[in-house]
């Protein structure tokens, strides 16, 4: 071997072996503690060392299983760094805390060091009374709750939020987070979700109000009920198979619906808007509105309604037949086009109502077109 690259690969590992933390390996602690239960109030954990998974349970006292690691070069170290981890449970009246706390006995020096680059982590498992309202702090973690049936906030900066199985009464499950996924599944409570640029999913919710806002991130929803609320700056929005009192805002990201029953009001600033009806109740009223992008309607078979659709600059590509009250031809539609009247049955195509009719379906672009599809008869529920 040339010497120069032999003198090279010395140093390389010379370098490297005198590198703080170069050998380092896991060390692993865990303890499971019980706590008396003298309260029915509120209960906090606040761990800024790791995730945290809650499980209600029926028991009149909170376990906790706590799970240290440890990165450190000699079992010494490690037991260092050990006992500078302490987990507290602080009772406070009507109100339990549970804390997580590092750096006890350490010096300030070696505390800013391992705030800098830590070389610990705590993760908790939870079980505790369901009643209990659920106060959850964190910093890049996860959080996990399941099976609660009191109310639930959720703090966190990075990494991911899961809550399956909630029954709370109001304020319901409050969740915040910079950049995180948040997950809500079988959620019977009020639903607050604030995400910067995670994914934001809910499914099989039923709520008297559902309120979900991302900067960047997606937004999903499916089979859920209630007043809802669904607000991005570029994500997209996409949402199937749900009732209630719907209301989309997005200023750049897509929207993607179907299977939507009740008020639906969706806008976007430049996206694209898709809904597809599969099953139309007369008592739906739906309203979509875009100023640049592309609104794409695809209705059952069998669709009636009095619709109203208008393309202030573009034009209406509708497949559906436009019939003149006349016995002429109905001319062909011009840029900056605009249909208002009754859609689909009993004609099958289009005719003039009076005005003033109550409308279920309006479209409205400003600059982009409208494109107007019917399913085949196989493939609406309606032609059965």
């Amino acid at each position: 071997m040339p010497l120069l690259k032999q003198a090279f690969l010395a140093g390389l590992f010379s370098f490297l072996s005198s590198a703080p933390g170069a050998w380092a390996q896991e060390f692993v602690q865990e303890q499971e503690r019980d706590f008396p239960l003298k309260t029915t109030g509120s209960l906090k954990i606040v761990n800024q060392r790791g995730s945290t998974s809650v499980l209600g349970w029926s028991m009149d006292r909170i376990r906790v299983k706590i799970r240290r690691r440890v990165q450190a070069e000699t079992q010494e170290e490690a037991n260092k760094v050990f006992a500078s981890l302490e987990v507290s449970f602080k009772d406070r009246g009507a109100d339990l805390e549970l804390l997580v706390e590092a750096g006890r006995g350490f010096e300030l020096s070696d505390r800013l060091k391992e705030r800098k680059q830590p070389r610990s982590e705590v993760d908790l498992d939870v079980r505790g009374p369901a009643n209990l309202k659920l106060d959850l702090w964190s910093v890049n973690a996860k959080l996990k709750v399941h099976n609660w049936n009191a109310p639930v906030s959720a703090r966190l900066s990075s990494g991911s939020m899961e809550f399956t199985d909630i029954s709370a009464s109001t304020p319901g499950v409050s969740t915040i987070c910079a950049d995180c996924t948040i997950d809500l599944e079988r959620v019977k409570a009020n639903v607050r979700a604030v995400s910067q640029s995670g994914k934001i999913t809910l499914k099989s919710a039923q709520s008297k109000e559902v309120f979900v806002e991302t900067v960047s991130g997606p937004i999903e929803f499916t089979e859920t009920r209630g007043e809802q609320t669904y607000v991005t700056s570029s994500g997209a929005i996409k949402g199937s198979r749900s009732r209630g009192s719907l209301e989309l805002r997005t200023r750049a990201g897509v929207v993607l619906l179907s299977q939507i029953q009740g008020t639906l009001s969706g806008r976007s600033d430049s996206g694209n808007v898709a809904l597809e009806i599969e099953d139309w109740n007369p008592e739906n009223r739906v309203f979509l509105e875009s100023d640049s992008g592309q609104i794409s309607l695809k209705l059952p078979y069998r669709f009636s309604s009095v619709v109203d659709f208008w393309a202030q600059e573009g034009k209406i590509d509708s497949e559906v037949e436009v019939r003149s009250l006349t016995s002429k031809p109905a001319p062909p539609l011009p840029v900056g086009q605009r249909l208002q009247g009754q859609l689909g049955n009993p004609l099958g195509g289009f005719r003039l109502v009076p005005v003033g009719s109550e409308v279920g379906l309006r479209a409205l672009s400003r600059k982009g077109s409208i494109q107007v599809r019917r399913s085949s008869p196989t493939e609406s529920p309606q032609s059965e």
